[in-house]
């Protein structure tokens, strides 16, 4: 059942939480990550009120775990879906899902998990940018999948690779796939911008050219990767960031492969169980922009997509979907239908 699967899941985030910051020093301290805590369970920024709340808790004595606790608490108390609901997950499971080839590294892994995990233990954490050690704790077996599908459509020979949206694991690609020429892309930034910049991937990852991009005014950007330059060019997690024309945004990334190359491209499914979940409840699972504290680093999702939808725009953007699957890499739950899985995954080859 959906909501038994939430209750594990809050489980796994309280100690993820209480993991990294069971010690917090006092209130001031206390009181961000707490917000946090709320803004991932709730899916929506906490609003005044919850703020002086928590913080009046905090001021009367309470500590930080008992505060997260009462907070994991209160989400936990859901009521358990009603058969007409379960129906209701049953018919837009089927509704939703659609046929895409599912690729074979799925079941027989183009790398070695082995190696893969010692190279993930041996990312240098102190040095991570803000952020990032958290990022990666929870997508990591949606790492292992990209590398696995970048290796399968590279396969042996020399190719020339493009990300965009950068990671601490963009430094694993020559590691894993020594055969291939990374070049990166990320939005344009501040100069002391804390995230990641030039300089600092420049430092940090073996890349030969870096793109300062902004995919929602990709003409104003004072150079572009050369067309038809790439075998592989990777966009992950991204599109749902975008305030932009999507089907746009597509039709560039496919301008930029060979014509025998493939784009990897990956979103989260609006139709996941989480979601209709709180559909089912009279609540809308799409936050509100984040204005109190500010979308800094990007992380706010604009708009997210189905299967078919996006099925579409990539028809429409002159592209043909090679393989695609329902990724359970953030719920870790392969029983519930395919179509009701927390990712999207697909390889898309340009039209020629």
């Amino acid at each position: 059942m959906a909501f038994k699967r939430l209750k594990n899941k809050l489980k796994k985030l309280q100690s993820r939480f209480f993991h990294h910051y069971s010690k917090p020093q006092n209130s001031f301290e206390a009181l961000p990550f707490l917000l946090d805590v709320y803004q991932v369970i709730n899916n929506q920024q906490p609003d005044l009120d919850t703020v002086q709340k928590l913080g009046k808790q905090l001021e009367r004595g309470l500590s930080f775990r008992e505060v997260l606790n009462s907070l994991i608490s209160q989400r936990s108390q859901l009521p358990q879906p009603e058969a007409a609901v379960v129906d209701l997950f049953t018919t837009i499971a089927a509704q939703a899902y659609y046929p895409w080839p599912v690729p074979s590294f799925i079941d027989q892994p183009q790398l070695n998990l082995n190696q893969f995990n010692q190279l993930w233990e041996a990312l240098p954490r102190a040095e991570f940018i803000i952020g990032q050690a958290d990022y990666l704790q929870v997508h990591k077996t949606r790492f292992w999948e990209l590398l696995n599908a970048v290796k399968s459509v590279v396969g042996d020979c020399p190719a020339r690779l493009l990300e965009f949206g950068n990671s601490e694991v963009s430094a694993l690609y020559p590691q894993l796939i020594p055969t291939i020429t990374l070049d990166l892309s990320d939005r344009v930034v501040a100069d002391d911008y804390i995230g990641f910049t030039e300089e600092k991937c420049r430092q940090k990852f073996k890349i030969d050219q870096y793109f300062s991009i902004d995919l929602e005014h990709i003409g104003e950007a004072e150079k572009l990767p050369n067309p038809a330059g790439y075998d592989c060019v990777v966009f992950t997690e991204v599109l749902e960031h975008l305030c932009a024309d999507p089907q746009q945004i597509i039709e560039f990334l496919l301008s930029l492969l060979k014509p025998s190359g493939q784009l990897i491209l990956s979103t989260p499914n609006y139709f996941r169980s989480e979601n209709l979940l709180q559909i089912s409840q009279g609540k809308n699972p799409q936050p509100y922009h984040p204005g109190f504290a500010g979308n800094w680093d990007g992380h706010y999702h604009y708009r997210e997509y189905s299967a078919i939808e996006l099925d579409s725009l990539i028809k429409s953007a002159s592209g043909t979907v090679a393989w695609g699957y329902y990724s359970s890499c953030w719920d870790g739950d392969e029983s519930r239908s395919r179509s009701l899985r927390g990712n999207l995954v697909i390889g898309v080859r340009p039209n020629t």
